[in-house]
Protein backbone atom coordinates (compact mmCIF):
# COMPACT_ATOMS: atom_id res chain seq x y z
CA UNK A 1 0.00 0.00 0.00
CA UNK A 2 1.33 3.41 -0.96
CA UNK A 3 2.02 5.76 1.92
CA UNK A 4 1.94 9.55 1.79
CA UNK A 5 3.70 12.26 3.77
CA UNK A 6 1.93 14.93 5.81
CA UNK A 7 2.99 17.54 3.24
CA UNK A 8 1.46 15.50 0.40
CA UNK A 9 -1.83 15.08 2.27
CA UNK A 10 -1.87 18.79 3.12
CA UNK A 11 -1.28 19.72 -0.52
CA UNK A 12 -4.14 17.46 -1.59
CA UNK A 13 -6.46 19.30 0.82
CA UNK A 14 -5.41 22.65 -0.67
CA UNK A 15 -6.20 21.35 -4.16
CA UNK A 16 -9.53 20.09 -2.82
CA UNK A 17 -10.38 23.58 -1.54
CA UNK A 18 -9.49 25.12 -4.92
CA UNK A 19 -11.69 22.62 -6.78
CA UNK A 20 -14.60 23.40 -4.44
CA UNK A 21 -14.15 27.12 -5.11
CA UNK A 22 -14.01 26.65 -8.89
CA UNK A 23 -17.05 24.36 -8.81
CA UNK A 24 -19.02 26.92 -6.79
CA UNK A 25 -18.15 29.58 -9.38
CA UNK A 26 -19.18 27.32 -12.26
CA UNK A 27 -22.50 26.53 -10.58
CA UNK A 28 -23.22 30.22 -10.05
CA UNK A 29 -22.72 30.87 -13.78
CA UNK A 30 -24.43 27.82 -15.33
CA UNK A 31 -28.18 27.89 -14.85
CA UNK A 32 -28.69 24.28 -15.99
CA UNK A 33 -26.63 23.01 -13.08
CA UNK A 34 -28.77 24.98 -10.64
CA UNK A 35 -31.97 23.79 -12.32
CA UNK A 36 -30.84 20.19 -11.79
CA UNK A 37 -30.08 21.00 -8.12
CA UNK A 38 -26.62 19.55 -8.56
CA UNK A 39 -24.56 20.38 -5.47
CA UNK A 40 -21.12 21.96 -5.70
CA UNK A 41 -19.53 18.69 -4.55
CA UNK A 42 -20.88 16.76 -7.56
CA UNK A 43 -19.82 19.48 -10.00
CA UNK A 44 -16.41 19.58 -8.35
CA UNK A 45 -16.07 15.81 -8.67
CA UNK A 46 -16.78 15.99 -12.40
CA UNK A 47 -14.23 18.80 -12.80
CA UNK A 48 -11.64 16.83 -10.83
CA UNK A 49 -12.23 13.78 -13.04
CA UNK A 50 -11.81 15.82 -16.23
CA UNK A 51 -8.72 17.64 -14.92
CA UNK A 52 -7.16 14.52 -13.42
CA UNK A 53 -4.84 11.81 -14.69
CA UNK A 54 -7.58 9.68 -16.27
CA UNK A 55 -8.74 12.34 -18.75
CA UNK A 56 -6.44 15.36 -18.92
CA UNK A 57 -3.41 13.23 -18.06
CA UNK A 58 -4.14 10.85 -20.93
CA UNK A 59 -4.57 13.73 -23.38
CA UNK A 60 -1.39 15.56 -22.36
CA UNK A 61 1.00 12.69 -21.84
CA UNK A 62 0.78 12.59 -18.06
CA UNK A 63 0.35 16.26 -17.13
CA UNK A 64 -2.85 17.11 -15.27
CA UNK A 65 -4.04 19.87 -12.96
CA UNK A 66 -5.20 17.27 -10.44
CA UNK A 67 -2.09 15.12 -10.20
CA UNK A 68 -2.02 11.34 -9.91
CA UNK A 69 -0.62 11.75 -6.41
CA UNK A 70 -3.53 13.96 -5.31
CA UNK A 71 -6.03 11.56 -6.91
CA UNK A 72 -4.43 8.63 -5.08
CA UNK A 73 -4.82 10.43 -1.75
CA UNK A 74 -8.39 11.46 -2.53
CA UNK A 75 -9.31 7.87 -3.37
CA UNK A 76 -8.85 6.98 0.31
CA UNK A 77 -11.32 9.60 1.53
CA UNK A 78 -14.73 8.08 0.63
CA UNK A 79 -14.28 4.84 2.58
CA UNK A 80 -13.15 6.86 5.61
CA UNK A 81 -15.67 9.69 5.52
CA UNK A 82 -18.72 7.43 5.20
CA UNK A 83 -17.89 6.32 8.75
CA UNK A 84 -18.05 9.93 9.93
CA UNK A 85 -21.44 10.48 8.29
CA UNK A 86 -23.00 7.43 9.91
CA UNK A 87 -21.33 7.93 13.29
CA UNK A 88 -22.95 11.38 13.38
CA UNK A 89 -26.51 10.19 12.71
CA UNK A 90 -27.46 9.45 16.33
CA UNK A 91 -25.41 12.06 18.17
CA UNK A 92 -26.98 15.09 19.81
CA UNK A 93 -30.57 13.89 19.47
CA UNK A 94 -33.15 11.92 21.40
CA UNK A 95 -32.75 8.25 20.54
CA UNK A 96 -35.79 6.26 19.40
CA UNK A 97 -37.07 3.15 21.09
CA UNK A 98 -36.76 -0.23 19.34
CA UNK A 99 -40.38 0.09 18.25
CA UNK A 100 -39.82 3.66 17.13
CA UNK A 101 -36.73 2.58 15.19
CA UNK A 102 -38.73 -0.02 13.26
CA UNK A 103 -41.71 2.29 12.68
CA UNK A 104 -39.41 4.99 11.33
CA UNK A 105 -37.40 2.70 9.04
CA UNK A 106 -39.78 -0.12 8.04
CA UNK A 107 -40.62 1.43 4.66
CA UNK A 108 -36.93 1.90 3.90
CA UNK A 109 -36.11 -1.64 5.02
CA UNK A 110 -38.74 -3.29 2.83
CA UNK A 111 -37.98 -1.10 -0.19
CA UNK A 112 -34.23 -1.59 0.24
CA UNK A 113 -34.47 -5.37 0.47
CA UNK A 114 -36.97 -5.45 -2.39
CA UNK A 115 -34.56 -3.49 -4.59
CA UNK A 116 -31.61 -5.73 -3.68
CA UNK A 117 -33.41 -9.03 -4.16
CA UNK A 118 -34.89 -7.68 -7.39
CA UNK A 119 -31.38 -6.89 -8.62
CA UNK A 120 -30.42 -10.53 -8.02
CA UNK A 121 -33.55 -11.68 -9.86
CA UNK A 122 -33.02 -9.45 -12.89
CA UNK A 123 -29.29 -10.18 -12.90
CA UNK A 124 -29.97 -13.91 -12.89
CA UNK A 125 -32.47 -13.56 -15.71
CA UNK A 126 -29.95 -11.61 -17.79
CA UNK A 127 -27.24 -14.18 -17.06
CA UNK A 128 -29.44 -17.09 -18.18
CA UNK A 129 -30.79 -15.45 -21.34
CA UNK A 130 -28.02 -13.12 -22.59
CA UNK A 131 -24.85 -12.71 -20.53
CA UNK A 132 -23.77 -16.36 -20.53
CA UNK A 133 -25.00 -17.62 -23.94
CA UNK A 134 -24.36 -14.41 -25.96
CA UNK A 135 -21.42 -12.67 -24.29
CA UNK A 136 -19.80 -15.81 -22.85
CA UNK A 137 -19.67 -14.47 -19.30
CA UNK A 138 -19.55 -16.72 -16.25
CA UNK A 139 -22.79 -17.61 -14.42
CA UNK A 140 -21.50 -15.67 -11.40
CA UNK A 141 -22.30 -12.52 -13.40
CA UNK A 142 -25.84 -12.99 -12.06
CA UNK A 143 -24.69 -11.33 -8.82
CA UNK A 144 -23.17 -8.25 -10.43
CA UNK A 145 -26.22 -5.98 -10.32
CA UNK A 146 -26.51 -6.22 -6.54
CA UNK A 147 -22.76 -6.27 -5.92
CA UNK A 148 -22.08 -3.21 -8.09
CA UNK A 149 -25.21 -1.10 -7.72
CA UNK A 150 -26.30 -1.63 -4.12
CA UNK A 151 -22.81 -2.57 -2.99
CA UNK A 152 -20.89 0.08 -4.93
CA UNK A 153 -17.19 0.42 -5.55
CA UNK A 154 -16.17 -0.73 -2.08
CA UNK A 155 -18.08 -3.99 -2.26
CA UNK A 156 -17.00 -4.63 -5.86
CA UNK A 157 -13.35 -4.20 -4.88
CA UNK A 158 -13.77 -6.11 -1.63
CA UNK A 159 -15.18 -9.16 -3.40
CA UNK A 160 -12.34 -9.33 -5.93
CA UNK A 161 -10.70 -12.07 -3.86
CA UNK A 162 -13.89 -14.15 -4.01
CA UNK A 163 -14.08 -13.73 -7.79
CA UNK A 164 -10.41 -14.72 -8.09
CA UNK A 165 -10.89 -17.83 -5.94
CA UNK A 166 -13.73 -18.93 -8.22
CA UNK A 167 -11.67 -18.33 -11.35
CA UNK A 168 -13.73 -15.38 -12.62
CA UNK A 169 -11.52 -12.50 -11.53
CA UNK A 170 -12.44 -10.36 -14.54
CA UNK A 171 -15.95 -9.95 -13.06
CA UNK A 172 -14.45 -7.69 -10.39
CA UNK A 173 -13.43 -5.24 -13.13
CA UNK A 174 -16.89 -5.43 -14.67
CA UNK A 175 -18.40 -4.76 -11.24
CA UNK A 176 -16.23 -1.67 -10.83
CA UNK A 177 -17.36 -0.41 -14.25
CA UNK A 178 -21.00 -0.96 -13.29
CA UNK A 179 -20.47 0.80 -9.97
CA UNK A 180 -19.04 3.78 -11.83
CA UNK A 181 -22.10 4.01 -14.07
CA UNK A 182 -24.34 3.52 -11.06
CA UNK A 183 -22.69 6.43 -9.28
CA UNK A 184 -23.11 8.82 -12.21
CA UNK A 185 -26.51 7.44 -13.22
CA UNK A 186 -27.84 7.73 -9.69
CA UNK A 187 -27.01 11.43 -9.60
CA UNK A 188 -28.35 12.22 -13.07
CA UNK A 189 -31.52 10.11 -12.93
CA UNK A 190 -32.15 11.06 -9.31
CA UNK A 191 -31.90 14.75 -10.18
CA UNK A 192 -34.34 14.25 -13.03
CA UNK A 193 -36.74 12.49 -10.65
CA UNK A 194 -36.64 15.51 -8.34
CA UNK A 195 -37.38 17.80 -11.30
CA UNK A 196 -40.27 15.50 -12.28
CA UNK A 197 -41.71 15.64 -8.77
CA UNK A 198 -41.51 19.45 -8.67
CA UNK A 199 -43.27 19.73 -12.03
CA UNK A 200 -45.94 17.14 -11.18
CA UNK A 201 -49.39 18.61 -10.39
CA UNK A 202 -50.41 15.49 -8.47
CA UNK A 203 -48.27 16.02 -5.38
CA UNK A 204 -45.79 18.41 -3.82
CA UNK A 205 -42.50 17.77 -2.08
CA UNK A 206 -40.93 19.38 0.95
CA UNK A 207 -38.77 21.91 -0.93
CA UNK A 208 -41.93 23.44 -2.44
CA UNK A 209 -43.68 23.98 0.89
CA UNK A 210 -43.00 26.67 3.51
CA UNK A 211 -42.01 25.56 6.98
CA UNK A 212 -44.67 25.61 9.68
CA UNK A 213 -44.16 26.21 13.38
CA UNK A 214 -44.53 22.46 14.01
CA UNK A 215 -42.00 21.52 11.32
CA UNK A 216 -39.30 24.09 12.04
CA UNK A 217 -36.65 22.81 14.44
CA UNK A 218 -34.19 25.69 14.10
CA UNK A 219 -33.90 27.35 17.56
CA UNK A 220 -32.85 30.63 15.94
CA UNK A 221 -36.24 31.00 14.22
CA UNK A 222 -38.72 29.57 16.71
CA UNK A 223 -39.49 32.78 18.59
CA UNK A 224 -40.60 34.54 15.40
CA UNK A 225 -43.57 32.18 15.06
CA UNK A 226 -44.83 33.30 18.48
CA UNK A 227 -45.05 37.00 17.50
CA UNK A 228 -48.57 37.45 16.05
CA UNK A 229 -47.76 40.78 14.41
CA UNK A 230 -45.04 39.30 12.20
CA UNK A 231 -45.09 36.69 9.47
CA UNK A 232 -43.12 33.48 10.02
CA UNK A 233 -39.54 33.82 8.82
CA UNK A 234 -38.48 32.53 5.43
CA UNK A 235 -36.20 29.49 5.55
CA UNK A 236 -32.64 30.66 5.29
CA UNK A 237 -33.41 34.17 6.61
CA UNK A 238 -32.42 34.58 10.26
CA UNK A 239 -34.92 36.09 12.64
CA UNK A 240 -34.15 39.62 13.86
CA UNK A 241 -31.65 39.57 16.67
CA UNK A 242 -33.49 40.95 19.69
CA UNK A 243 -33.36 40.00 23.36
CA UNK A 244 -36.35 37.72 22.70
CA UNK A 245 -34.81 35.89 19.75
CA UNK A 246 -31.07 35.93 20.22
CA UNK A 247 -31.17 32.81 22.38
CA UNK A 248 -33.92 31.17 20.39
CA UNK A 249 -36.53 31.47 23.19
CA UNK A 250 -38.35 34.42 24.80
CA UNK A 251 -36.83 35.97 27.92
CA UNK A 252 -38.65 37.78 30.73
CA UNK A 253 -39.08 41.52 30.23
CA UNK A 254 -37.19 42.20 33.44
CA UNK A 255 -34.14 40.60 31.94
CA UNK A 256 -33.93 43.08 29.07
CA UNK A 257 -31.03 45.43 29.60
CA UNK A 258 -29.50 43.44 32.45
CA UNK A 259 -25.95 42.17 32.23
CA UNK A 260 -25.69 38.75 30.59
CA UNK A 261 -25.22 35.75 32.81
CA UNK A 262 -21.68 34.42 32.85
CA UNK A 263 -21.45 31.41 30.52
CA UNK A 264 -19.98 28.12 31.63
CA UNK A 265 -16.31 27.80 30.76
CA UNK A 266 -15.92 24.27 29.42
CA UNK A 267 -12.41 24.81 28.15
CA UNK A 268 -13.28 23.15 24.82
CA UNK A 269 -15.04 24.42 21.71
CA UNK A 270 -18.46 22.94 20.78
CA UNK A 271 -17.08 21.86 17.40
CA UNK A 272 -14.28 20.00 19.16
CA UNK A 273 -16.76 18.24 21.43
CA UNK A 274 -18.78 17.13 18.40
CA UNK A 275 -15.60 15.88 16.70
CA UNK A 276 -14.61 13.91 19.80
CA UNK A 277 -18.08 12.33 20.02
CA UNK A 278 -17.92 11.26 16.37
CA UNK A 279 -14.41 9.87 16.86
CA UNK A 280 -15.49 7.86 19.90
CA UNK A 281 -18.50 6.52 17.95
CA UNK A 282 -16.18 5.26 15.20
CA UNK A 283 -13.89 3.63 17.77
CA UNK A 284 -16.83 1.86 19.43
CA UNK A 285 -18.14 0.70 16.04
CA UNK A 286 -14.69 -0.61 15.11
CA UNK A 287 -14.50 -2.53 18.40
CA UNK A 288 -17.89 -4.12 17.73
CA UNK A 289 -16.87 -5.16 14.23
CA UNK A 290 -13.56 -6.58 15.44
CA UNK A 291 -15.44 -8.51 18.10
CA UNK A 292 -17.76 -10.05 15.50
CA UNK A 293 -14.78 -10.99 13.35
CA UNK A 294 -13.12 -12.61 16.36
CA UNK A 295 -16.26 -14.64 17.08
CA UNK A 296 -16.36 -15.85 13.47
CA UNK A 297 -12.68 -16.81 13.58
CA UNK A 298 -13.27 -18.73 16.81
CA UNK A 299 -16.20 -20.62 15.28
CA UNK A 300 -14.96 -21.23 11.72
CA UNK A 301 -11.23 -20.58 11.74
CA UNK A 302 -11.38 -17.45 9.57
CA UNK A 303 -13.41 -14.26 9.11
CA UNK A 304 -14.30 -14.71 5.45
CA UNK A 305 -17.82 -13.38 6.03
CA UNK A 306 -17.36 -10.63 8.63
CA UNK A 307 -14.11 -9.69 6.91
CA UNK A 308 -16.26 -8.33 4.05
CA UNK A 309 -18.45 -6.34 6.42
CA UNK A 310 -17.89 -2.57 6.11
CA UNK A 311 -17.29 -0.50 9.24
CA UNK A 312 -19.87 2.24 8.78
CA UNK A 313 -23.03 0.27 9.80
CA UNK A 314 -21.30 -0.43 13.11
CA UNK A 315 -20.55 3.27 13.62
CA UNK A 316 -24.31 3.86 13.84
CA UNK A 317 -24.40 1.50 16.82
CA UNK A 318 -21.31 3.25 18.14
CA UNK A 319 -23.05 6.62 17.88
CA UNK A 320 -26.10 5.29 19.72
CA UNK A 321 -23.92 3.90 22.52
CA UNK A 322 -21.93 7.13 22.84
CA UNK A 323 -25.15 9.17 22.96
CA UNK A 324 -26.61 6.83 25.59
CA UNK A 325 -23.44 7.09 27.65
CA UNK A 326 -23.58 10.90 27.41
CA UNK A 327 -27.20 10.87 28.60
CA UNK A 328 -26.35 8.58 31.54
CA UNK A 329 -23.40 10.78 32.47
CA UNK A 330 -25.50 13.93 32.29
CA UNK A 331 -23.34 15.55 29.60
CA UNK A 332 -25.56 14.98 26.55
CA UNK A 333 -26.25 18.72 26.40
CA UNK A 334 -22.60 19.32 25.53
CA UNK A 335 -23.03 17.54 22.18
CA UNK A 336 -24.37 20.30 19.93
CA UNK A 337 -26.45 18.80 17.12
CA UNK A 338 -25.74 21.78 14.87
CA UNK A 339 -22.00 21.22 15.16
CA UNK A 340 -22.47 17.50 14.48
CA UNK A 341 -24.43 18.38 11.35
CA UNK A 342 -21.68 20.74 10.20
CA UNK A 343 -19.05 17.99 10.45
CA UNK A 344 -21.35 15.49 8.75
CA UNK A 345 -22.16 17.96 5.97
CA UNK A 346 -18.50 18.69 5.32
CA UNK A 347 -17.75 14.97 5.24
CA UNK A 348 -20.56 14.36 2.75
CA UNK A 349 -19.35 17.14 0.44
CA UNK A 350 -15.77 15.88 0.47
CA UNK A 351 -16.90 12.26 0.04
CA UNK A 352 -18.96 13.06 -3.06
CA UNK A 353 -16.28 15.19 -4.71
CA UNK A 354 -13.46 12.72 -4.12
CA UNK A 355 -15.54 9.63 -5.02
CA UNK A 356 -16.60 11.09 -8.35
CA UNK A 357 -13.21 12.65 -9.03
CA UNK A 358 -11.32 9.37 -8.61
CA UNK A 359 -13.71 6.76 -10.02
CA UNK A 360 -12.18 4.38 -12.55
CA UNK A 361 -12.92 4.87 -16.24
CA UNK A 362 -10.70 2.06 -17.57
CA UNK A 363 -12.95 -0.84 -16.52
CA UNK A 364 -15.87 0.37 -18.61
CA UNK A 365 -14.37 -0.09 -22.09
CA UNK A 366 -13.44 -3.76 -21.89
CA UNK A 367 -16.98 -5.09 -21.33
CA UNK A 368 -19.07 -2.28 -22.75
CA UNK A 369 -21.95 -4.37 -24.12
CA UNK A 370 -22.77 -6.28 -20.93
CA UNK A 371 -22.21 -3.17 -18.84
CA UNK A 372 -24.70 -1.12 -20.88
CA UNK A 373 -27.30 -3.90 -20.71
CA UNK A 374 -26.94 -4.45 -16.97
CA UNK A 375 -26.83 -0.73 -16.24
CA UNK A 376 -30.04 -0.07 -18.17
CA UNK A 377 -31.77 -2.89 -16.29
CA UNK A 378 -30.62 -1.68 -12.87
CA UNK A 379 -31.55 1.95 -13.54
CA UNK A 380 -34.99 0.96 -14.85
CA UNK A 381 -35.67 -1.23 -11.79
CA UNK A 382 -34.65 1.47 -9.31
CA UNK A 383 -36.66 4.14 -11.14
CA UNK A 384 -39.72 1.87 -11.22
CA UNK A 385 -39.34 1.38 -7.47
CA UNK A 386 -39.51 5.14 -6.84
CA UNK A 387 -42.40 5.91 -9.19
CA UNK A 388 -44.58 2.84 -8.58
CA UNK A 389 -43.56 0.90 -5.46
CA UNK A 390 -42.57 3.63 -3.02
CA UNK A 391 -46.00 5.25 -2.70
CA UNK A 392 -47.34 1.88 -1.55
CA UNK A 393 -44.54 1.26 0.97
CA UNK A 394 -44.36 4.60 2.81
CA UNK A 395 -47.28 5.90 4.83
CA UNK A 396 -46.19 9.53 4.36
CA UNK A 397 -43.73 11.53 2.23
CA UNK A 398 -43.17 8.58 -0.08
CA UNK A 399 -41.13 10.52 -2.64
CA UNK A 400 -38.67 12.15 -0.23
CA UNK A 401 -38.15 8.84 1.59
CA UNK A 402 -37.72 6.75 -1.54
CA UNK A 403 -34.87 8.90 -2.87
CA UNK A 404 -32.49 7.59 -0.22
CA UNK A 405 -33.15 3.99 -1.19
CA UNK A 406 -32.90 4.89 -4.88
CA UNK A 407 -29.47 6.44 -4.34
CA UNK A 408 -28.28 3.48 -2.29
CA UNK A 409 -29.53 1.02 -4.90
CA UNK A 410 -27.43 2.91 -7.45
CA UNK A 411 -24.18 2.40 -5.61
CA UNK A 412 -23.68 4.96 -2.85
CA UNK A 413 -25.48 5.91 0.32
CA UNK A 414 -24.04 9.38 -0.18
CA UNK A 415 -26.10 9.71 -3.37
CA UNK A 416 -29.19 8.84 -1.38
CA UNK A 417 -28.45 11.56 1.15
CA UNK A 418 -27.77 14.07 -1.63
CA UNK A 419 -31.07 13.34 -3.40
CA UNK A 420 -33.04 13.57 -0.16
CA UNK A 421 -31.35 16.91 0.47
CA UNK A 422 -32.51 18.10 -2.98
CA UNK A 423 -36.13 17.21 -2.21
CA UNK A 424 -36.06 18.21 1.46
CA UNK A 425 -33.33 20.86 1.97
CA UNK A 426 -34.65 21.87 5.40
CA UNK A 427 -34.71 18.21 6.56
CA UNK A 428 -38.25 18.64 7.88
CA UNK A 429 -39.70 15.28 6.78
CA UNK A 430 -37.48 13.00 8.88
CA UNK A 431 -36.48 11.06 5.75
CA UNK A 432 -32.76 11.45 6.43
CA UNK A 433 -33.02 10.06 9.96
CA UNK A 434 -35.26 7.12 9.05
CA UNK A 435 -33.00 6.27 6.11
CA UNK A 436 -30.08 6.22 8.53
CA UNK A 437 -31.96 3.94 10.95
CA UNK A 438 -32.56 1.53 8.08
CA UNK A 439 -28.85 0.77 7.76
CA UNK A 440 -28.84 -1.10 11.09
CA UNK A 441 -31.19 -3.69 9.56
CA UNK A 442 -29.86 -3.53 6.01
CA UNK A 443 -26.09 -3.18 5.67
CA UNK A 444 -25.13 -6.23 7.75
CA UNK A 445 -26.87 -8.43 5.19
CA UNK A 446 -27.04 -6.91 1.68
CA UNK A 447 -25.09 -4.27 -0.22
CA UNK A 448 -21.82 -5.72 1.02
CA UNK A 449 -23.00 -7.80 3.97
CA UNK A 450 -23.68 -11.46 4.69
CA UNK A 451 -26.10 -12.17 1.82
CA UNK A 452 -23.90 -10.35 -0.70
CA UNK A 453 -20.88 -12.36 0.41
CA UNK A 454 -22.78 -15.66 0.17
CA UNK A 455 -24.53 -14.98 -3.16
CA UNK A 456 -21.49 -15.55 -5.39
CA UNK A 457 -20.55 -18.95 -3.87
CA UNK A 458 -24.25 -19.90 -4.01
CA UNK A 459 -24.45 -19.14 -7.74
CA UNK A 460 -21.16 -20.98 -8.32
CA UNK A 461 -22.53 -24.07 -6.56
CA UNK A 462 -26.16 -24.12 -7.74
CA UNK A 463 -26.26 -21.94 -10.85
CA UNK A 464 -27.98 -18.74 -11.93
CA UNK A 465 -31.31 -20.58 -12.31
CA UNK A 466 -31.43 -21.40 -8.61
CA UNK A 467 -30.61 -17.80 -7.76
CA UNK A 468 -33.41 -16.61 -10.07
CA UNK A 469 -35.96 -18.75 -8.21
CA UNK A 470 -34.77 -17.84 -4.71
CA UNK A 471 -34.39 -14.11 -5.37
CA UNK A 472 -37.74 -13.82 -7.19
CA UNK A 473 -39.56 -15.42 -4.26
CA UNK A 474 -37.69 -13.17 -1.82
CA UNK A 475 -38.53 -10.03 -3.83
CA UNK A 476 -42.24 -10.79 -3.96
CA UNK A 477 -42.34 -11.78 -0.27
CA UNK A 478 -40.54 -8.66 0.99
CA UNK A 479 -42.54 -6.22 -1.13
CA UNK A 480 -45.81 -7.97 -0.29
CA UNK A 481 -44.99 -7.70 3.41
CA UNK A 482 -44.14 -4.03 2.95
CA UNK A 483 -47.43 -3.27 1.16
CA UNK A 484 -49.42 -4.97 3.91
CA UNK A 485 -47.43 -3.21 6.63
CA UNK A 486 -48.04 0.21 5.09
CA UNK A 487 -51.80 -0.41 4.84
CA UNK A 488 -52.13 -1.39 8.48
Amino acid sequence: MTTFTVDQIGASLVVLAVVFAVAAFVRSRVGLLRDLFLPVSVIGGALALLLGPQVMGELTGGRSLVSAEVAAIWSRFPSLLINVIFAALMLGKTLPSIRGLWEASSGHVTLGYGLSFGQYAFGSLLAITILVPVFGMAPESAALLEVAFTGGHGTAAGLSGTFDELGVGYLADVALGLATIGLVGGIIVGSLLVRWAIASPRFTIARQEPLSRADDHDPGRLAAYDRPTEAPPTVGTPAPVTPATAAGTPVPAAAVGTPPTTKEDRGIAPLTIASVAIGLSIVVGWAILEGLRAVERALTGDDSIMGLMPLFPMTIIGGMLVQLAAVKAGVAGMIDRRRVNEISGLSLDVLLLTAIGTMSLAAIGANLGPIVLMSATAIAWSTFAVIVLARRLFRARWFENSLGDFGQSMGTIATGFMLMDMADPAHETGATESFGYKQLLFEPFVGGGLITAMAIPFIHAFGAGAMLVVSSIATVAVLGFGFRLARH
